[in-house]
């Protein structure tokens, strides 16, 4: 399917205008719901006796109409495995158990971005980091262990014990890591201070 154009009165919910208008979702029973997330918006729409997911993603654009907005929508089923992976936890929750092969992909792929989020949440000024491989500072030393000392955008900036010595991990390099599985996380409290287990690359 290709996209389709909307016209969304002011005051009327873009959502209640997909439920209306979108032929995967008028008339069905919508079991859950997200709100929208990276402008797409995840729903669970009960098909006879299986729940499965229908995306749908928005591009949002100027309207020549008054008082309206133009929105121009583009429908998946999860059996097309689209790139849209921000499907919140209690939607996939309510979905049945498939055997399609694209549609489990995708809901992994979707469990993937959960579990992420849930590691990078951790990620916060004064959490330790055992790494399960060593790595290299900026002068030379190897460590093993390290303790977060600021975040930024675009980075972590990691210290030892002493804050006499620091690295800089890209969050896209610690991102990446996880989601390949190179990551193995372990949150605990001990001592007052919350561990992160992570293992890393040697050229992180």
């Amino acid at each position: 399917m290709g996209w389709s154009k909307l016209t969304v009165p002011n005051g009327v919910t873009l959502r209640s205008v997909l439920l209306n208008q979108v032929s995967e979702l008028r008339n069905k029973t919508i079991i859950e719901f997200s709100n929208k997330i990276n402008s797409t918006f995840y729903f669970a729409v009960k098909y006879e006796s299986n729940v499965k997911a229908v995306i749908v993603k928005c591009d949002f654009r100027a309207s020549s109409v008054p008082s309206t907005k133009e929105v121009w929508v583009k429908v998946f089923a999860e059996e097309f495995n689209p790139d849209a992976h921000d499907c919140p936890e209690h939607v996939l929750l309510a979905l049945s158990p498939t055997e399609d092969t694209n549609a489990n992909q995708w809901r992994n792929e979707c469990l993937k971005q959960i579990s992420v989020k849930s590691f990078l949440a951790h990620l916060k000024a004064d959490v330790r980091i055992n790494f399960l491989r060593p790595i290299e500072t900026s002068k030379g030393k190897v460590l093993t262990s390290a303790i977060i000392w600021t975040i930024n955008s675009r980075s972590f900036t990691l210290t030892n014990d002493e804050k006499t010595d620091f690295v800089d991990v890209s969050f896209d390099s610690l991102r990446n890591l996880y989601l390949s599985g190179a990551i193995d996380v372990n949150s605990s409290v001990a001592g007052g201070s919350e561990l992160v287990n992570i293992e890393v690359n040697n050229n992180v």
